[in-house]
């Protein structure tokens, strides 16, 4: 697992407004492309070529969460559209600056040479994640915050009930301990 704690998934956009979200903030939005990059991916390429290997573990898990009666799901046979990137907006921040930042997280698997087109390594952003909002604005700096890198972004397919926005399958990594005096 490379030193990462866990997988999971997770809405790229805020849920209804009766509960917090654990990445954005109301004021927060995203672009994303119209159509997916990658159509029908099985759960076999999710893992060899975008490094997603529970995928199906992680996402029975975030269907359990978000709706306890479910009945329906994923399996191995199950395909997957899957993007190239989202562009996250977020609002000026007093810890970092007064500028919107725009933020781009790219998940695209290798590519491999085709006549004169020369094959392109993996390309997996680490984004830093807020898991605890309270704490994160209470103490503001890396407090509340975890790292993930994001492997695949994607639509739900419709036989796991309806979800507005996209979801995203994150690697964490180890949970931060205390920021180095040196660096």
């Amino acid at each position: 697992n490379d030193g990462n704690d866990e997988a999971v998934f997770t809405s790229v956009a805020p849920p209804p407004s009766s509960s917090p979200s654990p990445i954005l903030s109301p004021q927060t939005s995203y672009t994303i492309a119209k159509r997916a990059a990658f159509k029908n991916v099985t759960v076999d390429r999710l893992a060899s070529a975008f490094g997603a290997v529970d995928f199906n573990h992680a996402l029975k898990t975030f269907l359990l969460a978000s709706n306890p009666h479910a009945h329906i799901f994923p399996n191995q046979f199950d395909t997957y559209n899957v993007y190239k990137q989202i562009i996250i907006t977020v609002p000026p921040n007093p810890y970092v600056g007064s500028q919107v930042i725009t933020n781009r997280i790219r998940c695209t698997p290798s590519t491999t040479s085709k006549g004169r087109k020369l094959g392109s390594p993996g390309h997996f952003d680490v984004a830093f994640v807020i898991k605890d909002r309270l704490i994160y604005q209470a103490e503001g700096g890396l407090s509340g915050l975890r790292v993930a890198q994001i492997r695949a972004i994607f639509d739900l397919p419709t036989q796991f009930g309806y979800h507005r926005h996209p979801l995203a399958y994150v690697e964490w990594f180890t949970q931060l301990r205390h920021v180095d005096a040196v660096t």
